[in-house]
């Protein structure tokens, strides 16, 4: 109500350009300066010295810069959604600044039509003599954007139409989430070369966090934030490219020194094959990220295990591989690819929208 009060005063003295356009500055600001004493903070409870809290140097914004891809996966994304409350409690409130300025002026503009149909009723009647400078036909032109509004002492110049204040509203606050956006894709884009080395499932908490800010910021704005999902998709796919190489160089080093014998399947590593034949890989809750164990892999309700039957071999039981009731001898090489391609399943569960990509990095360890 506050809020409406306002509006109404400064759009009736004809200041609501002005306001409009100081509350654009101040909201770009407060939206930076969030941003930086996020960071400032959690660069400060890490340890490291933080620079001023004014803009700073170049140096202080580079040192700021380093410490920030210092902070542990943790802390980094609690420093992300610090960010994310502050800001999406600032767009919030300019949302409601432009939804008020639009509901005055919608009502005004009914108002000049019901005006407008009664002094054409009295004009019929010989009435239009009885409209003067500053009639009732004046405040319709000026409320359904046809005149500006005009402030005391003012002659209408700079106070916009109606359509005009609206339009500048909706400028401010896209431009406001665009900036808003734009700030958190440049700590990601800073923090590249640290996300590409994360787990799974440090970069999937990551993504969901940051995913859930965007979808409020485009809810706010009306339209996608194509920069932060860009941004979001280029460390999903260099963290994916980047587990790839270390993945080839592991399988090239493992057939190098591969003795070709019989390796011996553990349970753990039967699940994880009864998983995959099954088809149970993308199941929510049963994603395998790594090295296989029996707590990550099987969980609560997980698929049953074939009765795995082992020989003798010397003084060693190796057990052999079953897959749909078969049994199979495998060799260490094998085991080791089993577990990268359910490693890479899992990241495509995580991540929908690098199906393809991951698909094509299965293909590539196969051959």
């Amino acid at each position: 109500r506050r809020v409406t009060h306002v509006v109404g005063s400064l759009v009736r003295i004809g200041g609501m350009a002005e306001a409009l356009h100081k509350h654009r500055r101040r909201l770009e600001e407060s939206i930076k300066l969030v941003v930086r004493i996020a960071v400032q903070e959690y660069v400060y409870s890490a340890g490291g010295e933080v620079p001023g809290a004014g803009g700073g140097s170049g140096d202080d914004n580079a040192k700021l810069g380093a410490r920030l891809c210092s902070l542990d996966a943790g802390s980094f994304k609690d420093c992300l959604e610090m960010s994310f409350s502050e800001m999406l409690e600032a767009l919030t409130r300019a949302q409601a600044v432009h939804e008020v300025l639009t509901q005055c002026f919608n009502e005004q503009k009914e108002g000049a039509k019901g005006n407008g149909t009664a002094n054409g009723k009295n004009e019929g009647e010989g009435g239009a003599e009885k409209i003067g400078s500053g009639g009732t036909n004046e405040k319709a032109a000026i409320a359904n954007g046809s005149l500006p509004s005009k402030g005391p002492g003012q002659d209408g110049a700079g106070a916009g139409t109606p359509d005009d204040l609206i339009g500048q509203s909706q400028r401010s606050l896209r431009d406001a989430c665009d900036l808003a956006q734009k700030t958190i894709g440049n700590l990601l884009v800073m923090r590249r070369e640290v996300h590409i080395t994360l787990s799974i499932d440090e970069l999937k908490d990551l993504w969901t966090a940051t995913f859930e800010f965007l979808q409020s910021v485009e809810k706010i704005s009306g339209r996608s934030c194509y920069g932060l999902r860009s941004t979001l998709l280029a460390q999903a796919k260099a963290f994916l490219e980047h587990k790839q190489e270390a993945q080839m160089a592991s399988l090239v080093a493992t057939l190098d020194s591969e003795k070709w014998n019989q390796a011996d399947v553990s349970v753990e590593r039967q699940k994880e094959l009864t998983r995959l034949a099954s088809g149970q890989a993308f199941i929510p809750g049963k994603l395998a990220t790594g090295t296989a164990s029996a707590d990550g892999i099987n969980g609560e309700g997980a698929v049953g295990i074939a009765a795995i039957k082992p020989r003798k071999a010397g003084k060693r039981e190796l057990s052999d591989a079953v897959v749909e009731g078969s049994t199979f001898k495998v060799v260490w090489s094998v085991l080791l690819l089993v577990e990268m391609v359910a490693a890479n399943l899992a990241t495509a569960a995580h991540f929908p929208t690098l199906a393809t990509d991951v698909l094509q990095r299965v293909v590539e360890l196969l051959r």
